[in-house]
């Protein structure tokens, strides 16, 4: 509501006492545009969760085009996981001004089973003789490690067509886990023929060497009765590390996940990445508490030193029992160590949870999580988005038999992407970690007391004036099922004001009607974007970054330009904008300004506080997130309007200061307005604000008055 009712524009908060201030600033030279500069933008830096998917179909490339893996999967540049997890690097490294927090989906007991390598011709030997011509080139990128369940691809009925199946010849693993296993392939050659050909390795280490020679024979079959024509032939060829030289191998088919391949093999493995508890049991997102443990306080025999974790267990060669644990170890949040009441929906393990004490709003543990290797080289080393790179070349763990292999470093930790997709419970998870049992669709056996939003609008000390984001880095596959993440959704927007955002990976129509994440968009109030390849999904994540921006400032200048306090329950916030430019001096002396009072937690409407929602509508035990009152209507509200001796506001019968309630007594308006200054810039001195009578108060007063109050008028001419 705007208004230029005299004692609304002198309205200036002044404290919580309704003491009110007319704002009238001249200059010597005319300046009413710079006004709004004084304003003070602040607001507290908004939060984003981030949920990441990890599923196994993000190994896929980014860019759907090429249509098959890439040499390297998700070690490989291009890929969605290693594209997504540099884009949010680049991104937000340097970024000072939001809290992040992070979820990836569900993986319990993790564990890598196998590891592979790329290799590519740097040397030739002779060809003279050679069946294969032009094959293997040196643009070949070729497989080494453990072998897909066989040590031959194909056979002598049913050979591999080297001009259609090229890159799945070269995809076939060779040479075995520890690079000493002969390997054959059967390949068609031109009529009835069909060549085996074995690779063998002639010299160089072990697994991860970063130089081998290799000795391809050939031999010669006719294909009808698969019997050998002619005599062997022989290439030697030397190897070269390829790019990505150590991967993790995702190939399909791989259940209800989207992936594409031949061999039907993965390096990671997981007990389970879909489930059917929830919430909070870690079967959407990988929770802080889905390893049989009880959030619940009391209820766990474990609670007195939360390490709680998603470990993998097996007994070593002398029948001890060792676990490896590819996941984060659970720890309280440091303001509440200990003791009752227990909060566990700000500790943080798997789910980094937002957090308003670290100063640096998360971001750096999101940096290591995305590139562990910055734990120990530290944050201004080159990062290293791979995950193959982490382990050990050789399986150690714990030994013996069925060993699998160890972390290089026990504290770096890469983001692996395994398992079906549990999109839909993901948000749900996030939904009920955020409103707690209080929400009917999360108040299950497992579920959290209080939910994140109450404990911070407890314990932040800016919470009312944080704006809360959700963004989703997905491909949109959802393997989950009896879940509504558009309601979760619509829910999280209604009721917090949270914008639901999704980067669309790798699917052309992802965000597209009426697939998931344009749906999940329409209904969070946010937007889908699709990134196809990693400059767009650079582009995209600072546009979201420079929207959150925005709106934040615009929240700022919108709900607390200048003062934000909080009283108990209560959340006051101050508005004050220039209005219509003084036609005397030409500068913007009159301010419209309000006080708000509102019930917490503060009521929003399209990221602005919601006046609309009255408390006084509602009954007195359902109060709560609801405009109490604003100042500025309640002076208006105490100046009474014309006398009833007066029948209209035409008439010149005065009003006398007792009319006005103004003066300085206890029940009375103290408004009080800056005084006109004949040098510089700021007034030094107010003056209460009262009625003026011509020979009682000196002209200059009486003119100082009009003129802040925006009245035309001439000096020396009494028709003015």
């Amino acid at each position: 509501m705007r208004t230029t009712h005299p004692l609304r524009n002198l309205a200036f908060a002044a404290g919580l006492f309704a003491l009110a201030t007319g704002l009238l600033l001249t200059n010597t030279e005319p300046a009413w545009t710079d006004d709004v500069d004084l304003l003070r933008f602040d607001t507290g830096n908004p939060y984003l969760f981030i949920i990441l998917d990890t599923s196994g179909s993000m190994n896929l490339p980014l860019d759907p085009a090429s249509g098959t893996s890439l040499p390297g999967d998700g070690d490989a540049p291009g890929s969605r996981i290693y594209e997504a997890k540099k884009a949010l690097y680049n991104v937000f490294k340097d970024v000072d001004d939001v809290h992040f927090g992070l979820a990836t989906y569900n993986q319990d007991e993790v564990r890598v089973v196998s590891k592979h390598w790329l290799y590519v011709p740097s040397t030739i030997g002779n060809t003279s003789g050679w069946p294969l011509t032009g094959y293997p080139a040196t643009t070949d990128v070729m497989t080494f490690g453990a072998s897909l369940g066989s040590t031959t691809a194909g056979s002598c009925a049913a050979p591999l067509d080297l001009s259609s199946q090229r890159s799945d010849i070269n995809r076939f693993s060779k040479l075995g886990s520890a690079l000493n296993t002969a390997t054959t392939i059967w390949i068609q050659g031109s009529g009835n023929k069909v060549y085996q050909v074995v690779v063998t390795k002639v010299s160089g280490g072990g697994p991860g060497s970063t130089s081998i020679a290799i000795r391809l024979t050939a031999q010669e079959y006719n294909k009808s009765n698969c019997t050998t024509t002619g005599t062997a032939k022989t290439l030697d060829v030397q190897m070269a590390p390829g790019t990505p030289f150590e991967f993790l191998m995702y190939d399909g088919p791989v259940g209800s996940e989207d992936s594409v391949g031949t061999w039907n093999y993965q390096d990671v493995v997981a007990t389970a990445t879909l489930g059917a508890d929830r919430p909070f049991t870690g079967k959407g997102w990988e929770g802080n508490y889905d390893s049989s443990f009880d959030p619940l306080p009391g209820n766990d025999p474990f609670e007195a030193s939360i390490t709680n974790d998603d470990p993998w267990c097996q007994n070593d060669s002398s029948n001890n029992k060792k676990c490896l644990n590819l996941k984060f170890l659970t720890t309280r949040h440091p303001q509440f160590p200990s003791g009752n009441p227990y909060y566990p929906e700000v500790d943080s393990g798997d789910v980094l949870t937002l957090d308003w004490r670290q100063s640096d709003g998360n971001k750096n543990e999101m940096l290591r999580r995305l590139a562990p290797n910055l734990r120990s080289q530290g944050l201004s080393a080159t990062p290293d988005f791979g995950i193959a790179s982490y382990f050990e070349d050789t399986p150690s763990f714990p030994n013996g038999v069925n060993a699998v292999y160890d972390l290089r470093n026990p504290g770096e930790i890469p983001l692996a992407a395994y398992g079906n997709s549990p999109l839909g419970r993901a948000i749900n998870d996030f939904r009920c970690w955020w409103n707690g049992s209080g929400d009917n669709k999360c108040n299950g056996p497992r579920s959290y007391t209080q939910g994140f939003e109450a404990l911070a609008l407890q314990f932040d000390p800016e919470w009312g004036c944080r704006r809360p984001y959700l963004l989703l880095i997905s491909d949109g596959e959802d393997n989950s099922t009896q879940e509504s993440p558009n309601a979760d959704v619509a829910n999280l927007n209604s009721k917090a004001g949270i914008k639901t955002w999704a980067i669309n990976v790798g699917d052309t129509t992802a965000c597209k009607s009426p697939n998931k994440l344009h749906s999940i968009t329409q209904q969070g109030k946010g937007e889908c974007v699709t990134a196809n390849d990693p400059a767009t999904l650079e582009d995209e994540l600072r546009k979201l970054l420079g929207q959150i921006r925005e709106e934040t400032r615009a929240f700022a200048s919108a709900a607390v330009p200048s003062v934000q306090a909080t009283v108990e329950d209560k959340i006051f916030l101050t508005n004050f904008t220039p209005i219509d430019k003084d036609t005397v001096k030409a500068s913007g002396a009159v301010w419209d300004g309000h006080i708000h009072a509102f019930l917490k937690p503060l009521p929003l409407k399209d990221g602005r506080p919601d006046v609309s929602i009255q408390c006084s509508s509602k009954p007195a035990n359902q109060q709560a997130q609801c405009h109490v009152w604003d100042a500025g209507e309640m002076l208006l509200a105490q100046a009474p309007g014309p006398p009833t001796s007066r029948p209209s506001a035409s008439d010149a019968t005065a009003l006398a200061n007792a009319d006005l309630q103004l003066g300085t007594g206890f029940n009375q308006r103290r408004v009080i307005y800056a005084q006109d200054k004949s040098n510089g810039t700021w007034t030094d001195r107010g003056r209460l604000f009262a009625q003026t009578v011509k020979g009682t108060n000196s002209d200059a007063v009486r003119r100082d008055l009009w003129t802040g109050l925006g009245i035309n008028f001439t000096a020396g001419d009494l028709t003015s």
